[in-house]
């Protein structure tokens, strides 16, 4: 294990990560009965095989170093955080991800800092499940909280993004979210990071953000059972 996977396994190890599981480009594929036989021998016939152990490198590699990067930081840092009903989470996380400003500021005990913005009132009530809470899982927290945490984590900020990148990966890997929310999660932490995305999903001012190989997207996106990328641009009147 090189020096940079080392220092990333023991910072998560310090978090309550799993640090056995390595980072990127790496999803568990959906069962092969949900997709289309044709559609796949169609994607594997454009795929250039040369790709698979370079360019995954690659992935892995610039998700490696967008994690490295982000070593030190944590969600709650500069922020005050409220109390959270630990019993009740399910049924009030959507609550919560919908409260404005306003209105997170009268949850707190003080005055927060004038320097706050609203990403920075989002974090807070990120970092407030996680210390009441613990991480949102399907078993101790039921599918909403997971689902709406995850959104919390995916319309954040690139550092809440990575910081919490290894726990989305271990919940798609348990079965407790779909691959599709690893990918989100995946290209927009790439984009966010200036590299190529790998699997189609980002829109960035109504063009298509650049691929990482896009003569093979539709293998990838197939084997973890999403549409081919035209399909999924017709959504956005893209081509």
């Amino acid at each position: 294990m090189s020096k940079l996977k080392k220092a990333l396994a023991k910072a998560d190890e310090n978090r309550g990560f799993d640090n056995r599981r390595l980072v990127g480009g790496s999803i568990k594929p959906v069962a092969p009965a949900r997709l289309k036989s044709e559609q796949i021998e169609k994607a594997e016939s454009k795929l250039d095989i040369s790709y698979s152990k370079t360019k995954v490198q690659k992935v892995e590699n610039n998700i490696l170093a967008i994690l490295i990067k982000n070593i030190g930081y944590h969600p709650s840092d500069k922020v005050p955080l409220v109390s959270i009903n630990c019993d009740s989470l399910e049924f009030i996380i959507d609550d919560l991800y919908r409260l404005e400003t306003e209105e997170i500021k009268n949850l707190l005990d003080t005055t927060p800092p004038d320097t706050l913005d609203f990403f920075d009132f989002r974090r807070l009530i990120i970092a407030s499940i996680e210390k009441d809470c613990g991480l949102p899982t399907l078993e101790e927290h039921g599918e909403r909280s997971v689902k709406v945490f995850w959104a919390f984590i995916q319309h954040n900020e690139k550092e809440q993004m990575a910081y919490y990148y290894r726990y989305i990966e271990g919940l798609v890997q348990s079965g407790d979210l779909h691959p599709e929310r690893l990918v989100l999660v995946t290209d927009r932490l790439l984009v966010f990071n200036d590299y190529k995305q790998v699997y189609g999903s980002q829109i960035v001012n109504g063009e298509l953000h650049p691929i990482e190989n896009p003569d093979s997207v539709d293998y990838r996106r197939l084997e973890i059972g999403l549409e081919p990328l035209s399909e999924y641009l017709e959504r956005f009147d893209l081509e």
